[in-house]
């Protein structure tokens, strides 16, 4: 069964994916879409809630009634790939409650977002990857790429092997995490990417000296972001 939204991955760790997943729920919900939103795995959380984790971030954005454990099932302490935390923390990790509670969110929504952990080919247990979470969802891929140097090489390696593995990639969102003005190169990357690899540019979101504070429909950056993904 298929079921409407985006899966949100970056090409690597720290490349904004949260700040832009947050930015799109906030964006559809002003847009009046009922948005569903997920986090199924994160690392690195605290013991007690502290309403500072990705998944909390993304509750409040999208002003949805699920609980934490509904929206992120799997939470794991160690700020590591998800078999390297649950190693260390000696936890088997059962990926079918992620399919679950998947299921129960898209069902209520009208677009579930879904946020990834990693990069696409982070490891969640000894033999799956994260681009098997993404096949068992069968949701369209949303990567969020940085705007600097590298990413070339880090976003055309993961649109690769997004196409070798049949996965299918609405486009291309790049996160400008920096403060300054963008250099000539940095500033052409998205048109060689889209050259190169075939791939949609969806956007550009510009920096913000408080990456989880309010954006407004009227902006035309965000207005035609949204434009392209409903």
């Amino acid at each position: 069964m298929t079921h409407k939204g985006f899966f949100i991955t970056g090409t690597d760790t720290g490349v904004g994916k949260t700040v832009v997943t947050t930015t799109l729920a906030r964006l559809l919900v002003l847009k009046g879409i009922d948005v569903g939103i997920m986090k199924p795995m994160e690392t690195g959380v605290p013991l007690i809630p502290d309403n500072q984790s990705d998944a909390e971030r993304l509750i409040a954005a999208a002003e949805v009634p699920e609980p934490l454990e509904e929206v992120s099932p799997i939470r794991l302490q160690t700020p590591a790939s998800p078999y390297q935390a649950c190693l260390l923390e000696g936890v088997d990790l059962d990926l079918s409650v992620i399919s679950e509670n998947f299921l129960k969110i898209s069902n209520r929504h009208s677009l579930t977002l879904v946020e990834g952990v990693g990069g696409l080919v982070v490891p969640l247990t000894r033999t799956q990857m994260l681009t098997d979470l993404i096949k068992e969802l069968n949701l369209p891929l949303i990567l969020v790429s940085r705007l600097s140097l590298g990413t070339l090489n880090h976003t055309l390696m993961t649109v690769r092997i997004a196409n070798q593995l049949g996965l299918s990639i609405k486009g291309i969102i790049f996160n400008q995490s920096q403060a300054g003005e963008i250099s000539k190169v940095e500033a052409g990357c998205p048109e060689i990417i889209k050259e190169l690899s075939g791939v949609d540019i969806l956007g550009t979101l510009p920096f913000r000296k408080s990456p989880f504070g309010p954006v407004k429909l009227d902006d035309t950056t965000y207005s035609r972001l949204i434009e392209k993904l409903v």
